[in-house]
């Protein structure tokens, strides 16, 4: 029986099957088990050791935003997000980290809004991403979280889908809240596996696997239990649309069928069906979120002292 990589559990049950037909970057079926302690969801094999193979250069994470109206729309939301989250620190000056950032550009994204920013950095394992946030002013360190030393404390700290990629989250969360400054913020975004989209697809490959970048999946009270034991508070939580993982799982059927062709270098991100289905997905979830949890989470967190 699979051991659970957050708790050691040994009460893991079967829970779901994927592959990589996103970036091809293997052959492989992975399994993935849930443990009934945690209630955590993860992979087998985990694949920490070849994160420069599963993570190929056109990675999407690397690049900047496109420009189509289905990301101009989120941009726009971003930034009345954003705004209202950094409303809520009460600094004159605010130092922002952003783990996991790429090209930097969410803190372009945060700076254009909120001038009392004054230090923003970022850390990801892309060198060119990483050059390319170093140009746009922003400190940059390129490499793993877990290898990280700053003598900086941060007033907002963000991992938006980044917790999920990693093979110790405890750890991770641990080291924002010694991070984070007193009255600072941590805002958490990750994929919700107690979805309609999960169930549905968890046996075929669904999209909020990213098989097999996705080492390790949540559900909410678990996680918020685990946020617990690094010393971090939730002060806020509540589920928001999952349009990717709806797309993802729905290109790669039709990849599957002959009915469309995805490879290594035409990945799911770049199919001109993308942004279309997306924006689809994401009124259907919007739509069904009074009655039902779709498959994607955020937490808002303050250091529990």
């Amino acid at each position: 029986m699979t051991k659970c990589p957050v708790c050691s559990s040994g009460q893991t049950e079967p829970w779901g099957i994927g592959w990589d037909d996103q970036y091809f970057t293997s052959t492989d079926q992975f399994t993935y088990a849930r443990c009934t302690d945690c209630r955590c969801v993860s992979v087998s094999p985990m694949l920490s050791d070849r994160l420069n193979e599963i993570y190929p250069t056109n990675y999407y994470a690397y690049a900047p935003p496109s420009a189509n109206l289905v990301s101009r729309v989120k941009l726009w939301l971003d930034k009345s997000n954003f705004r209202k989250l950094l409303s809520r620190i009460n600094a004159k000056q605010l130092r922002v980290l952003d783990i996991g950032g790429g090209t930097g550009w969410q803190l372009d994204i945060l700076k254009s809004v909120d001038p009392r920013i004054n230090y923003t950095c970022e850390v990801d394992l892309d060198a060119k991403g990483a050059e390319i946030a170093r140009q746009a002013g922003h400190a940059s360190f390129c490499g793993k979280i877990e290898d990280f030393q700053s003598d900086e404390r941060f007033d907002l700290i963000l991992l938006l889908n980044l917790i999920e990629h990693v093979p110790n989250p405890l750890e991770i969360l641990q080291k924002v809240a010694m991070l984070l400054s007193p009255g600072g913020l941590a805002l958490i975004q990750t994929p919700n596996y107690d979805s309609l989209d999960a169930r549905l697809f968890r046996k075929k490959n669904w999209g909020g696997l990213h098989c097999p970048r996705h080492f390790i999946l949540f559900e909410i009270k678990g996680f918020s239990q685990l946020c617990s034991k690094a010393g971090l508070k939730v002060v806020h939580s509540h589920y928001t649309q999952g349009a990717p993982f709806w797309a993802w799982t729905c290109l790669g059927w039709l990849s599957r069928n002959g009915w469309i062709l995805l490879s290594a270098k035409r990945p799911a991100m770049a199919h001109p069906l993308f942004p279309l289905l997306c924006a689809l997905f994401a009124a259907f979830d919007l739509l069904r979120l009074p009655i039902s949890t779709p498959s994607q989470m955020r937490l808002l967190l303050e250091r529990a002292d």
